[in-house]
């Protein structure tokens, strides 16, 4: 079985890390929209929880501003999901996010958006252009996407449909 929590009432709102991007070499940080934990009850401790900070987008943000925009200083004050992506990624590599939150190892982050054709331009804007590449190299899996349409397609039971990852291989939560 499953089971999912909301851990905001533990946790802290804000996920920090140094970010080192374009000679940019500062703290920043990101408030998700939720923090969840999933068990799977029938898989054995330590293996059974899945923790994943969740970014809601209505198709209103801008994904990843051009290189000149990213240089600057002011992309970080600006609000993008690149901006928010590069802070999780750097949170894993720093492993920051894990001691401030309980992580063990590892996290996700989902992000559900208005329409399929929204997410796949989120999975190529952000993910393969500038995640998947150094100096970050993020797995696929830490970010996952899904979209509205979907889930209602699906009947709202998002334990028993297909998300994706960066890369458009097929993720179940």
């Amino acid at each position: 079985g499953l089971q999912m929590v909301n851990a905001w009432p533990f946790m802290p709102r804000r996920v920090k890390a140094r970010v080192n991007w374009y000679g940019y070499n500062e703290e920043e940080g990101t408030d998700p929209d939720l923090f969840l934990v999933i068990i799977h009850t029938d898989k054995p401790e330590g293996k059974n929880r899945r923790f994943i900070f969740h970014e809601t987008d209505m198709d209103s943000e801008t994904i990843a501003p051009s290189v000149e925009k990213q240089r600057k200083r002011t992309f970080w004050r600006d609000t993008s999901l690149l901006r928010k992506y590069i802070v999780y990624a750097r949170a894993l590599m720093t492993k920051t996010a894990l001691k401030e939150f309980g992580i063990p190892k590892y996290f996700h982050v989902l992000t559900v958006t208005t329409t399929p054709g929204h997410m796949k331009a989120i999975q190529e804007e952000a993910y393969r252009k500038n995640l998947s590449r150094r100096p970050l190299s993020a797995e696929p899996r830490q970010f996952i996407f899904g979209n509205f349409q979907t889930i209602a397609e699906h009947d709202n039971d998002i334990f028993n449909m297909p998300f994706e990852d960066g890369m458009c291989e097929k993720f179940w939560l």
